[in-house]
């Protein structure tokens, strides 16, 4: 958008679109912003019900991670893992569900170097 103030200038209105990321300059090879004075805050209430509950989400999990305990996903995962570990068919039932058995932080021990003795016959 633009408008003509007759006599001054003339101002044109660039809006950035949601990309998530800051532009460095308002023109290629132009003079580069600073960024450190720009008010970047946005209030819960400015946000629609999906960013809300993402930011939400990201919170809880940052709460979650100084405490030492599993994030929303992690505990998402091991709902489904306590209802199939009782399951027709599994190889735990009849056993109690105990976290520490399972890993849940998508790591796992290093796979030994080929050629060598696992261990496993």
């Amino acid at each position: 958008m633009w408008s003509l103030h007759k006599g001054e200038c003339v101002q044109i209105n660039l809006e950035k679109g949601r990309d998530g990321y800051w532009w460095t300059g308002m023109f290629e090879g132009g003079e580069s912003i600073d960024l450190s004075g720009i008010d970047t805050t946005r209030y819960m209430h400015e946000f629609g019900n999906e960013e809300r509950a993402c930011v939400q989400k990201l919170m809880f999990d940052q709460q979650q991670k100084m405490k030492g305990e599993p994030s929303s996903d992690e505990l998402a995962t091991e709902e489904i893992l306590k209802k199939a570990w009782n399951a027709e068919g599994s190889p735990f039932a009849g056993t109690e569900y105990e976290r520490g058995k399972v890993n849940l932080s998508n790591t796992f021990p290093p796979e030994p170097p080929a050629g060598s003795s696992s261990g496993k016959t």
